[in-house]
């Protein structure tokens, strides 16, 4: 386990899980800690029913044995205990539903934490294991709803069982109270050793657990259907499917094995012990007198301290254990941030030059060599501005910096002539309309895909519609712009074809009407006539803005201002596309290895 897990698994980091959780429950569900410990003090009242009233019908049956008083303590215990039965019974079912509750809170806040982390989190190995470890611990364990349960549900009213019943066992001897509590301190080693193996099995399971869950999530979306057929990928994927369920079995079975023996080796000291205490109390009601109704009693406190006991340091246990599964949340939750948090505003675009990169490098994390190296160039204010380079050389690296979601190691980026550090990061967002080669479009309507939220200008959200030709493409489908993208809940959904899809992620940044637009390879999915069309009104759609694109179709590039040649992590190219076809170098190496192919 390499040192970021351990010390997402470690004691501190659980604790600091417990003071959130608790934070949390206070301040979005106050009420779920008093029904918790009210239905703790519910719980523990029961056994003492079934302890003390038995003595009192047994005390006058052995006695004046009066029908009329028997009768009303028959009634009596039989009512109160009715009543502590049924307010256990309603206050356990309230709790779950509000175990329930508390879960789903505390995935909406882990939701909200995953929007609005900083963005080089969500490609860290080690942050996406804390969220499967989290999320297993969440279906395994009950979550941090179950850890209380164990806690407050379980722990406390045991713990409070336990100390009822010592006060009534007072009378007895101290070898039998030295007998329970010997016991007792055996079972614990036991259960420390479950728990081990338990949790262990859980962590050693959390990276083939994402591995299924990935091969599932194939499995069921149709896109990967026909590849898996044409291709006669079947005996791949079962096979890895295999491999990876007979590791989790694996280590399945060796914990459980483990966990099993501790467990048995529990219950059979739990029973000799009553044995034990039947025995020790028989031999007292022989030799010292102790009454039928004594007897009764002090044998039902006996078990019910030593079953208490066990109970008590189980879910004490159980409580850490169920913690310390989930205790990535609390380091997930407090994660630092890793980029500038400027507040200063973005000053307006007014001078000659809107972006400037000077001498910017970057190395992405763990990674061994710099993606950008020393990268000094500008794009000038409503200009047009091509990208182009082969791959890996760092285009869409530079659309990362230039959007703020990682900070170069060295070097500034300024927009309006400003360290974009300096800024209030949402605002420099606003700035930027982006459209990335591996765009998403969200299984909901056409117009909350644009819009992003049901409320958006509809004059606008028809004229970005119209300029893409997409309006005709609403008029054949269901319910126009209120069209669901995919059936994934909607039977009335459309799927879109690869073109339609990509306009439309072109449509939601020029409805953003942000003064930059960014398109990483914009018309991949376009044939050449939507392609063409697309570029022919490249003034048209952009109109006013500073318009940056990264193409491998270096026929787009005709249609720029200017292009900027990417090489090895820089710039070694820059000028106008007739200017680059009279120099040598790459661009014209580029351009002439795809020209040939269409004369």
């Amino acid at each position: 386990m390499s040192e970021e897990r351990k010390k997402a698994f470690g004691f501190r980091a659980t604790m600091r899980t417990l003071k959130l959780s608790l934070q949390i429950m206070v301040k979005y569900q106050p009420s779920y800690l008093f029904l918790l410990l009210a239905a703790g003090l519910a719980e523990a009242a029961k056994p003492f029913v079934a302890v003390l009233l038995p003595k009192l019908v047994l005390e006058e049956l052995s006695g004046a044995r009066d029908p009329a008083r028997l009768l009303l303590l028959t009634i009596a215990a039989a009512g109160f205990s009715g009543l502590i039965y049924w307010l256990s019974g309603y206050l356990s079912l309230r709790r779950d539903r509000a175990n329930a509750k508390f879960n789903n809170l505390t995935d909406r806040v882990l939701a909200d934490r995953t929007l609005t982390m900083d963005y080089p989190y969500l490609e860290d190995p080690e942050v996406l294991k804390m969220v499967q470890q989290f999320m297993q611990g969440r279906m395994t364990q009950g979550g941090l709803a179950g850890a209380f349960g164990w806690a407050l549900g379980n722990g406390l009213p045991a713990l409070l069982t336990a100390l009822g019943m010592l006060f009534i066992l007072a009378r007895l001897s101290g070898g039998l109270l030295g007998l329970l509590l010997a016991a007792t301190a055996v079972s614990l080693v036991l259960l420390r050793l479950q728990v081990k193996y338990l949790s262990g099995m859980t962590m050693e399971m959390a990276d083939g657990n994402r591995i299924l869950s990935y091969l599932f999530s194939i499995f069921t979306d149709f896109s990967y259907g026909k590849d898996i057929r044409l291709f006669e990928a079947e005996p791949l994927m079962t096979t890895r499917m295999k491999d990876t369920v007979d590791e989790l079995w694996r280590v399945c079975f060796g914990n459980y094995t483990k966990s099993g023996a501790c467990q048995a080796g529990r219950a059979a000291i739990a029973q000799g012990v009553v044995a034990l205490i039947y025995a020790m109390l028989a031999v007292q009601t022989v030799q010292k007198g102790l009454s039928i109704a004594d007897f009764v009693m002090l044998t039902a406190a006996a078990v019910s301290f030593a079953s208490s006991v066990m109970t008590a340091v189980t879910s004490a246990m159980n409580f850490y254990g169920a913690l310390k599964m989930v205790a990535p949340f609390g380091e997930y939750m407090n994660l630092p941030p890793v980029l500038s948090q400027g507040s200063e505003p973005v000053p307006e675009l007014t001078g000659e030059d809107a972006v400037v990169f000077d001498h910017v490098s970057f190395t992405y994390p763990r990674a061994a060599e710099p993606t950008l190296k020393d990268l000094c160039f500008t794009i000038k204010r409503g200009e047009r501005l091509a990208v182009v380079g082969e791959n890996g050389a760092g285009k869409t690296t530079m659309i990362k910096l230039l959007l703020r979601l990682y900070e170069p190691d060295e070097g500034t980026i300024y927009l309006g002539g400003r360290d974009i550090r300096t800024m209030s990061r949402e605002e420099t967002l606003k700035q930027f309309a982006v459209v990335f080669q591996d765009f998403k479009l969200l299984a909901f309507s056409v117009k909350e895909n644009i819009c992003i939220g049901p409320d958006g200008d509809e004059e606008r959200l028809h004229e970005v519609l119209r300029k893409l030709d997409l309006d005709k493409v609403m008029e054949s489908t269901p319910h126009g712009a209120e069209t669901s993208v995919y059936r994934l809940f909607d039977e009335e959904g459309v799927e879109f074809s690869g073109g339609e899809r990509q306009k439309m992620a072109i449509a939601r940044a020029l409805y953003k009407d942000s003064p930059i637009v960014v398109m990483d390879e914009p018309t991949a999915a376009l044939d050449p006539i939507a392609e063409a069309e697309i570029y022919g009104h490249l003034n048209q759609l952009v109109e006013h803005k500073t318009a940056l694109f990264i193409s491998h179709r270096l026929s787009s590039c005709k249609f720029c201002d200017r292009v900027a040649v990417f090489e090895n992590g820089g710039v070694t190219q820059c000028g106008s596309h007739k200017e680059l076809m009279a120099q040598e170098g790459l661009y014209r190496r580029m351009f002439a290895a795809q020209a040939r192919y269409y004369v």
